[in-house]
């Protein structure tokens, strides 16, 4: 019996989550091409890759309020026909009642984190850069930066290949190696120079015994698995779960923008359906006494309150204003920790 009410619980309740998804991205979609329409005299194929970029980029903007606002609609409808008292006078506990939404919710949450391990964590990105450009990617001028212990300097990049690039290599603090090249492309996961010129210097126990080595390589192999991806965002908070471990291992500064990176694509939609254990003990099974649009109104304003709190503090913490741990782990375990809670209390 148990598992034919989770069934229809699961089945209803990821109904209204698909019913609530299409709408906001419909929505975000529709008020987004209404806004920025002057801007985009493109062709055809441009035009419906910004349409699926712009629908995932809301997809993941939506995504935890939608969970909610599906599970406070389900459980209100429920009410309303008198079925959560025919359920628990058939000995369904408040705990069996709140697994299959749970179940629905989190498998959906964990869908989209793993998706964040893949390029469809760049669509705001991709975004931007065809509102922008016309076209996917941008190029990238004068980047500069650190990678372990090498300083790296490339004067543009665009789709996969650099242009004048500078590598100054040290050890044990002192420069030992120079590399000059005009030209690198992205080949079998390693960044391949052309025509290479190479000054690696010697040091003796001496200054006077320092000399210097010049040699010209047809290829030289460098930065191994340092995907394009990488330099397409480099130095933002925009970057794909994989990428930003990555970041998080390799690079020495921004690492608290990477630790907020990584919670937002992971922690941030975990959110969502422990949030909505809380509210779900907190509505009542029993219309006669209580209104329910009322309650219906009060969580869902209380779920978007908390949405926009959370929002708030995830972007403060993107930036590097707030320490990624404070601003989001900390709210965000409280309201796991609670809702456990709640559903102990319950059993």
């Amino acid at each position: 019996m148990n598992k034919l009410y989770f069934r229809y619980l699961a089945s209803l309740y990821l109904k209204n989550c698909l019913i609530f998804i299409i709408a906001f991205v419909g929505f975000y979609l529709f008020i987004d091409i209404l806004i920025n329409y002057k801007k985009l005299h493109l062709n055809t194929n441009i035009f419906l890759l910004y349409i699926v970029y712009t629908m995932l980029t809301a997809f993941y903007y939506i995504l935890p309020i939608a969970l909610i606002l599906a599970m406070i609609f389900t459980k209100i409808s429920l009410i309303k026909k008198n079925e959560f008292i025919a359920f628990y006078s058939l000995g369904l506990s408040k705990n069996a009642s709140v697994k299959p939404i749970m179940f629905i919710s989190l498998i959906i949450s964990f869908i989209a984190i793993f998706l964040n391990y893949t390029n469809i964590a760049y669509a705001e990105n991709y975004k931007s850069n065809i509102l922008k450009y016309g076209y996917l990617s941008k190029e990238q001028m004068d980047l500069f930066f650190k990678y372990q212990d090498d300083y790296i300097y490339i004067k543009s990049y665009d789709k996969s290949t650099m242009s004048d690039i500078k590598i100054i290599k040290k050890t044990n603090n002192e420069i030992s190696k120079i590399i000059l090249a005009k030209r690198a492309n992205f080949i079998d996961n390693n960044w391949v120079l052309e025509d290479a010129k190479v000054m690696e210097f010697k040091l003796g126990n001496n200054f006077d015994d320092t000399f210097i080595i010049n040699q010209n390589l047809e290829k030289e192999m460098i930065l191994k698995d340092f995907n394009p991806s990488l330099l397409d965002n480099l130095g933002t908070d925009d970057s794909s779960l994989k990428d930003a471990f990555f970041y998080l291992n390799n690079f020495e500064a921004n690492k608290n923008i990477a630790r907020a990176s990584i919670y937002k694509q992971s922690i941030f939609l975990l959110y969502a359906p422990f949030f909505m254990l809380i509210i779900f003990y907190n509505i009542p099974i029993m219309p006669r006494y209580n209104d329910l649009n009322i309650y219906a109104l009060t969580y869902t304003s209380l779920s978007l309150l908390v949405y926009g709190v959370l929002f708030l503090l995830l972007r403060f913490a993107s930036n590097g204003s707030i320490n990624p741990e404070l601003a989001i782990l900390l709210p965000i375990s409280i309201i796991i920790v609670y809702s456990l809670m709640k559903f102990n209390k319950n059993k």
